[in-house]
């Protein structure tokens, strides 16, 4: 009865795929606009780097300023968000409309990839129930208040078009698909510019592409990934460009990585970002050392100049590492778990929830390895490589936001492979 019930659903829902991804987006954007009505939110515009950076572009046409001083052109940030930051400046100035327009955005963004995981649940091969569920989660807005004055909505819906892209490319690639290969790789390569950890991704997608073409001896599939490779170069390459021409020396699309390595690894700190700004505050390492905080670190970026600065910054972090090698594993161990499973002082069921969805989700995608479908190998570089970066710099909850429907998906598939496990089977089969 309850295999029957299951099948029947399933047909229901790729009969109507498409009312199922319009109801997951409508009661996404009502759960997000209830909760801020329930919260009270005040919206207003707070500046921070990136909304400085959207700042000086809608006032100069120039990507840069992002410290509490003046210090030129930058690539702290990647352009993309910042971009439509600025347009909402432009039309809408700097108080209340512009943070509820913020707001909007980042919620359309949000509600969007929750509905667009049914769809992404049949092009990889899955049942379209369990992208339904993935989806109804998705749209679960756990995290409200960062979602809606951070990039995170959109970092997240890159990494789905990503995977979209990913699959297409798979399921078509032909020994003749040169220019296809080369012109996804491009679309990929602009993703970067959005969401730089798209890199980690598409070279572990690629990885694991090449590993099955040598096992199946597809020698014209290796060929077929070092063009997509070769088409991202080139869709990143002009803001790459942009970095030499403006800042002097070639910086990969933000240079601010080598910055919060130095905050995350030096004595007396936390793994978790929350304990490092509210720990000694304001006499700590993160307000006295940050640019943005500290008018005299910003003078020395302005000095310096921003990918000199970063070097030193790296530099200096390199040396404590190496000179506190025990403390540096056990503080990358820690990121580790913190990564999967946040801990923090507050909302603690709320995080409790989500690390057990997290567990689920890892369970899911041991399950989706057996029957093996290629389909999925975007997937699985997501949650193998996507992490990568900030395993070695503090955590927050952000950093996690953008994975958690590739997480709620194989959450959802978890669920749907135990209840096919546990479902009465009817007498004589």
């Amino acid at each position: 009865m309850a295999g029957t019930f299951m099948r029947s659903v399933e047909s229901l829902l790729r009969r109507r795929i498409w009312f199922a991804c319009a109801s997951i987006f409508l009661a996404g954007a009502c759960a997000r606009v209830a909760l801020l009505a329930l919260m009270h939110w005040h919206p207003q515009v707070e500046f921070f780097e990136m909304e400085r950076i959207a700042r000086n572009l809608a006032e100069t046409g120039t990507l840069g300023n992002p410290y509490s001083v003046p210090t030129g052109p930058s690539a702290h940030h990647a352009p993309f968000y910042p971009l439509l930051l600025s347009l909402i400046y432009r039309g809408l100035g700097y108080g209340r409309g512009a943070a509820v327009a913020t707001a909007a955005m980042n919620m359309v963004f949000a509600c969007a990839t929750a509905a667009l995981l049914p769809l992404l649940a049949r092009a990889a091969g899955l049942p379209v129930s369990v992208g339904v569920a993935a989806g109804a989660l998705t749209a679960v807005p756990a995290h409200i208040l960062k979602e809606v004055c951070w990039e995170t909505a959109m970092n997240g819906l890159v990494l789905l078009a990503c995977t979209f892209l990913a699959i297409a490319w798979l399921r078509k690639a032909a020994p003749n698909w040169t220019p296809r290969s080369v012109g996804m790789g491009v679309l990929m390569g602009f993703a970067m510019i959005a969401t730089p950890p798209v890199l980690c991704v598409l070279l572990a997608f690629a990885a694991f592409i090449v590993v099955a073409s040598l096992w199946r001896r597809k020698i014209w599939l290796c060929f077929q990934a070092a063009l997509l490779l070769a088409g991202a170069a080139v869709g990143v390459s002009p803001w790459i460009a942009r970095n030499y021409i403006q800042l002097g020396a070639p910086a990969f699309v933000r240079d601010n990585y080598p910055l919060e390595f130095s905050l995350s690894n030096h004595d007396g700190v936390y793994a978790l970002a929350q304990y490092n700004v509210l720990v000694g505050y304001p006499n700590n390492a993160q307000v006295m050392r940050h640019p943005e905080s500290n008018p005299a670190e910003a003078r020395l970026v302005r000095q310096m100049g921003e990918i000199a600065y970063q070097h030193a910054r790296l530099q200096e972090a390199l040396r404590w590492c190496s000179s506190h090698k025990a403390v540096f594993a056990r503080l990358t161990m820690e990121r580790f778990f913190l990564f999967w499973c946040t801990v923090g002082s507050t909302q603690v069921y709320k995080s409790l929830l989500i690390g057990l969805l997290r567990i689920a989700g890892l369970w899911g995608a041991v399950l989706m390895l057996r029957p093996w479908d290629a389909s999925r190998a975007a997937l699985f570089a997501i949650v193998l490589a996507y992490p990568l970066p900030y395993y070695l710099i503090q955590i927050d909850t952000r950093y996690e936001y953008p994975m958690d429907w590739c997480m709620f998906l194989f959450a959802a598939y978890a669920g749907y492979r135990a209840m096919r496990h546990y479902a009465p089977r009817p007498a004589g089969v």
